[in-house]
């Protein structure tokens, strides 16, 4: 019998879609360019289905953005780790909000413009959003960028206001700035950003020394991307609103774990949340946090903004294991000078059930460290990045393990 060859243009549209489903992930970048075609149907619903079910559904370990160790700048680096267990650097660098702004507003002094930090990120239908990381003096942005990790390519609200050829998709900006905020996909195909630090209230100043400082507010405001309409919305407000709480998505349902709050506070000043706040897509309940007890240190009923969040096998899990310094008495006008206390979140580890509504001790963290991000990838937990006295290398907790462990 005779073999008929055939084109990408001329198989049809479920053979083409199947064929595209076995091409391992690290190609569809390559095969994306190559046809008008294959970007279409990468981009489908069915594609996605269709590979979830052939068995050749991946996923990757993606690390971008955050603020340079050996300058404290922004980090335009995006790192991928591979089966193998290496790193790979990919070729698509992350954008920079800062460099979009107005010239004069860059002009400002280098040390003045440490950018990267407070970013918030979730993961839908393999592209990765960030949304409105600090860019200047502190400042959060009202900037979304998207990741399609497999075709290596960033789109973002900046290149959408000029309405660039490099958006595809459009990618509007959200409607104020936040950085700090609680993100995740709650009740279906809708990107959640919660509470955070506003730019609201506020206040830039220049001291004699010419740097530049704000006081930023804490917002209980919740706003909604629909990634299919492309557009924002207004929802619910958090009961209390937070910002650098430890959050994540289980199941369907965004969970909200302490954080820092200043509502019914003098101004200036900022206290320790002890709640436990959950968005079902509708509206939020909330119930107070409860942990285990650790021996004479007694119970830790605290994530005082130096914890990160994740869902791990069904299960919310909060890394504690840094320190945030906040303003206890504020400065008065005959030149007072403010008072500040040191909080430290220990190196403990928590996992709260969902369905029992329950805590539990999980291996904590060999060290103290600031800053660092919490993922869970292929049944294991990995922390990464973050700032300490000594080396902050990447860790993995394995399903059932008894300590973290590096990574390579």
């Amino acid at each position: 019998m005779p073999t008929t060859r055939a084109t990408l243009l001329s198989l049809s549209e479920d053979a083409l879609r199947r064929a595209l489903a076995h091409v391992p992930l690290q190609h569809h970048g390559a095969l994306a360019q190559t046809c008008k075609r294959l970007r279409a149907v990468k981009q489908a619903t069915r594609f996605r289905r269709e590979r979830a079910n052939s068995g050749c559904e991946e996923s990757v370990l993606i690390v971008t953005g955050g603020s340079d160790a050996r300058d404290d700048t922004w980090n335009e680096h995006t790192f991928v780790l591979q089966a193998d267990g290496t790193w790979r650097a990919r070729l698509a660098q992350n954008p920079n909000p800062l460099l979009k702004m107005p010239r004069a507003a860059r002009a400002v002094r280098e040390m003045d413009l440490v950018s990267g930090d407070g970013g918030s990120h979730a993961v839908a239908n393999g592209e990765l959003f960030v949304v409105g990381p600090v860019v200047m003096c502190g400042m959060p942005s009202a900037s979304l960028a998207v990741y399609d990790v497999a075709g290596d390519c960033w789109r973002d609200s900046y290149a959408h206001a000029r309405r660039s050829r490099r958006n595809a998709v459009a990618c509007p900006p959200p409607p104020h700035a936040t950085a700090a905020a609680a993100i995740g996909f709650a009740g279906g195909d809708f990107l959640v950003v919660a509470g955070g630090e506003s730019d609201e209230l506020a206040v830039v100043e220049d001291d004699e020394e010419g740097f530049l400082g704000c006081n930023l507010a804490i917002s209980a405001r919740c706003m909604a991307f629909n990634v299919y309409a492309r557009e924002w919305a207004y929802v619910e407000d958090m009961p209390l609103g937070v910002a650098h709480a430890a959050s994540a998505v289980v199941g369907s349902k965004l969970y909200v774990a302490g954080g820092v709050f200043t509502e019914g506070l003098e101004e200036g000043l900022e206290d320790e949340s002890d709640q436990l706040q959950i968005f079902d897509g509708v509206a939020w309940t909330s119930e107070k946090i409860e942990l285990p007890s650790f021996g004479q240190d007694g119970s830790f009923g605290l994530f005082p903004g130096c914890a990160c969040g994740a869902a791990w096998n069904g299960e919310l899990v909060v890394v504690c294991g840094g320190s945030r310094e906040h303003e206890i008495v504020p400065g008065g006008d005959d030149d007072e000078e403010p008072q500040f206390e040191l909080v430290e979140a220990l190196p403990r580890t928590y996992a709260y059930d969902v369905e029992a509504r329950t805590w539990r001790a999980l291996p904590a963290l060999p060290e103290m460290r600031d800053g660092f991000s919490v993922a869970a990838h292929r049944g294991d937990l990995y922390v990464v990045g973050g700032v300490s006295d000594a080396a902050c290398p990447p860790l993995v907790l394995r399903a059932g393990a008894a300590a973290w462990a590096p990574v390579p």
